[in-house]
């Protein structure tokens, strides 16, 4: 034999190889279909919140105020009228929030804003506590954003905050009472 013939004889074997090995894998290889649903009705991440000038306040069923809404508003009930703020008289409030998702862990901030007169609104304070730290401590109100806590606010959870707000001598002397009516609003993310 010559040396051709063996090249061609050897690239012949290698090719017949080749052959058997991708017939044996086919053998081997299966084809199947799954097919799923995805069903995202328990997959909600709402908020509900609720709000009060009581001490001790916890929250009831019937006070939750639902929201569809990205960013629901604490509605607190002080009778309709704006908070009188007298100068180093702190005021208490009580907010809370609560996931009313099913299924759906997430993160949740409280935002504070107020609407008063602008020598008031520069001298007014807050410190806002959860029941397992200060998320803030003597701020001015005017400066507090967005005020995230870490921990994470389980399926059918609330967490309370409570928030001293109060108002602070200023150069001037300010009004005996000092009509201002705050704002809270929440925002959650789903992990």
């Amino acid at each position: 034999m010559q040396r051709s013939e063996r090249v061609k004889a050897l690239i012949a074997s290698g090719v017949l190889l080749g052959c058997l090995a991708l017939a044996s894998a086919a053998a081997f290889t299966s084809r199947g279909t799954a097919e799923v649903f995805i069903d995202g009705s328990n997959n909600t991440f709402t908020l509900a919140v609720a709000g009060s000038t009581q001490d001790s306040w916890q929250p009831t069923g019937a006070e939750w105020a639902g929201s569809s809404t990205a960013a629901p508003a604490a509605a607190v009930d002080t009778g309709g009228e704006p908070m009188v703020f007298a100068v180093n008289e702190p005021e208490s409030i009580r907010v809370a929030v609560k996931n009313q998702s099913e299924a759906l862990v997430g993160t949740v901030a409280l935002a504070v804003t107020a609407t008063a007169t602008p020598e008031v609104l520069d001298h007014l304070y807050v410190t806002i506590r959860s029941q397992q730290a200060t998320l803030v401590r003597e701020m001015p109100l005017s400066r507090l954003r967005g005020i995230p806590w870490a921990a994470d606010l389980a399926p059918g959870r609330h967490e309370v905050l409570d928030v001293t707000i109060e108002l602070r001598p200023a150069p001037a002397p300010l009004p005996s009472e000092n009509p201002v009516t705050v704002h809270f609003s929440f925002t959650g993310e789903n992990r």
